[in-house]
């Protein structure tokens, strides 16, 4: 592991446990020259300098194995580590049967069942290791949203998010503080605390710059009003010659309950202390970033190189979710539209793989809905959740029918 230039968060080195995992049946191998196990154990986080800027980053390793078989897998780790698990067996083309999860490090046992692939299932008992949930979509694209707020870039190499989410703002084990008597809180500077957020200020121009820059912004309008009809007709042409589609990207960066918070290390501890603003209302601003990205997924679908808008899509809501973020942090954020044209089968190869997801969540939601059959309460959620990617789905379906249609 690359050496961080900052530790931010780490796991106190207390008791070392033994961890086991036994599967019922055993793991199914479908090639075994094509077979893996993946155990990565995360013990923190830190920063590290890259060339684009400051990236977080996981600190992790990687256990020697005492017992590595398909029927059970037995190491160790510190209490309080997060672990990654991961399996996968099937041929060169295709993955057949697989199995991934975090877990927490801590005393205890469980039992769950997963299923693994091609319809089959396996009961996975642990010891000394908790399973954690794992986090969605829209919960991942908030993190690192906020991530990159706090002036961060998001590594690649491993689960960042979650591992952000679970060791600084929701940590399943390890105490963890808005304030303490115990630690000097230094303040944050206004720079570290407002990263990413800076405004443009006004600069003095003398007058003979402003002639000049005058005199060409004349110049570029006349040669505007001369070019803008050929203009026009020449991206008519690209266009019908080679297969382009227009489409609306939404374009935002939501504002952050992290404006004016102080944050500080219990170095005894190793434990990550935030300090919000008195005057900012954290669960109200949590929960409107929420309803912002329940909005986004009716109107907009995922693609590569951001969020598309539906054709039908009204922005009314969207901008006021991002007006009360405003008015709630004293912000002047807005969400854009940037209209843009892309290969048509591109556009089609992005949405394709989108439905896909969604007919995923659909199956997956219909599975629950039968395990949770005598649970009344869960089931009419799960119900009224179906109906909302149900009725996505078939405006997806209809969006494709419009991409795939001539120009």
């Amino acid at each position: 592991m690359a050496e961080v230039k900052q530790v931010i968060y780490e796991v106190s080195k207390g008791r070392f446990l033994t961890c086991k995992m036994y599967f019922e049946p055993d793991l199914p191998v479908y090639n075994p020259k094509r077979t893996s196990f993946d155990i990565r154990i995360y013990s923190g986080l830190g920063l590290l300098n890259g060339r684009r800027g400051t990236y977080l980053v996981a600190l992790k390793n990687y256990p020697n194995y005492p017992e590595k078989k398909q029927e059970k897998v037995i190491f160790s780790a510190h209490e309080g580590c997060i672990i990654y698990f991961k399996y996968s067996s099937g041929s060169a083309k295709h993955t057949y049967y697989s199995l991934s999860f975090f877990a927490l490090v801590c005393e205890g046992e469980e039992e769950r069942e997963f299923d693994v692939g091609k319809g089959e299932k396996v009961k996975v008992k642990l010891k000394n290791l908790r399973i954690l949930e794992k986090l969605s979509d829209e919960e991942l694209q908030e993190l690192e949203t906020e991530i990159l707020n706090r002036g961060w870039l998001v590594s690649n190499y491993d689960p960042v998010r979650t591992l952000y989410y679970y060791f600084l703002k929701n940590p399943p084990l390890m105490t963890f503080s808005s304030s303490s008597d115990e630690v000097d809180m230094e303040e944050v500077s206004e720079e570290e605390a407002l990263a990413g957020w800076e405004e443009v200020g006004e600069v003095s121009i003398s007058e003979e710059t402003k002639e000049v820059e005058e005199k060409v912004e004349e110049e570029r309008k006349e040669e505007t009003e001369e070019r803008i009809e050929i203009t026009k007709d020449e991206i008519e042409k690209i266009v019908m010659k080679h297969g382009l589609k227009k489409v609306r990207l939404v374009v935002f960066e939501l504002p952050s309950e992290y404006k004016g918070a102080q944050v500080k290390f219990d170095l005894s501890n190793r434990h990550a202390i935030i300090k919000f603003n008195d005057e900012i209302d954290i669960t109200k601003i949590r929960t409107l970033r929420r309803a912002f990205y329940r909005i986004l997924n009716e109107m907009a679908w995922r693609s590569m190189v951001g969020w598309v808008l539906l054709r039908d899509a009204d922005m009314r809501k969207l901008n006021d979710v991002i007006k009360a973020l405003n008015e709630e942090l004293k912000t002047e954020r807005a969400v854009y539209i940037v209209e843009s044209y892309f290969p048509q089968k591109v556009l089609v190869q992005w949405l394709s793989d989108y439905i896909a997801e969604v007919q995923m969540r659909i199956d997956e939601i219909k599975e629950k809905i039968e395990e949770k059959a005598e649970e009344v309460k869960t089931v009419r959620r799960l119900k009224s959740e179906l109906k909302k990617m149900e009725n996505l789905l078939k405006k997806l379906e209809d969006e494709m029918k419009f991409l795939q249609s001539p120009q």
